[in-house]
């Protein structure tokens, strides 16, 4: 996406912004990304990288390249130098500094927590799940008696309000733990 952000200047029709809310976006890809690949393992066929991904997503029957790729830097603009730590993740995915295994581990785990929900662009910035919910998940995917369940969970513990946290916060944490376990 990157690549292609420079050569694309002209302006965008306004007609075409299919969404104003960037989250909601990232949450559009990040579910149909977790159909396809259910899809293709069931198919037997590789899975297809994010920025890939992306350009198809956006690539539409009735649309040009030439409006998937504008869509595809309208998402790059607006992912940049964000806060979120949902933005960053899918942002890190993006840029493939975690890798197409990390973000199958990440789809799997989302899924656990937040299913496939109908998203729409009047949804918060921050999805709240039971915190319960994430230390169930943590103890279907590592074991009840595992050490490295309870180091995430310590960690997880200081993002807790009201017994919620952020999807995101827990998943990062999960996939740093993940991350640094593969090496």
């Amino acid at each position: 996406l990157q690549f292609f952000s420079p050569g694309i200047s002209p302006p965008f029709p306004a007609h075409l912004i299919e969404e104003k809310n960037v989250f909601c976006t990232i949450r559009k890809i990040m579910q149909a990304k977790y159909l396809q690949d259910k899809w293709n393992q069931r198919s037997n066929r590789p899975l297809m990288r994010l920025p890939e991904f992306i350009v198809s997503f956006f690539y539409k029957d009735d649309q040009r390249i030439g409006t998937s790729l504008h869509l595809c830097k309208k998402l790059w603009e607006s992912i940049q130098n964000s806060e979120s730590i949902e933005i960053r993740l899918f942002y890190d995915f993006l840029v493939e500094k975690l890798t197409l295994d990390e973000l199958t581990f990440f789809l799997e785990m989302r899924h656990g927590l937040v299913g496939l929900p109908l998203v729409q662009s009047s949804d918060p910035p921050n999805i709240l799940v039971p915190y319960k919910k994430c230390t169930e998940l943590m103890d279907r995917v590592l074991g009840a008696f595992s050490p490295i369940s309870s180091l995430i969970a310590d960690d997880a513990q200081k993002f807790v309000d009201k017994g919620k946290i952020d999807y995101a916060v827990f998943l990062d944490l999960f996939i740093k733990f993940y991350s640094s376990e593969r090496e």
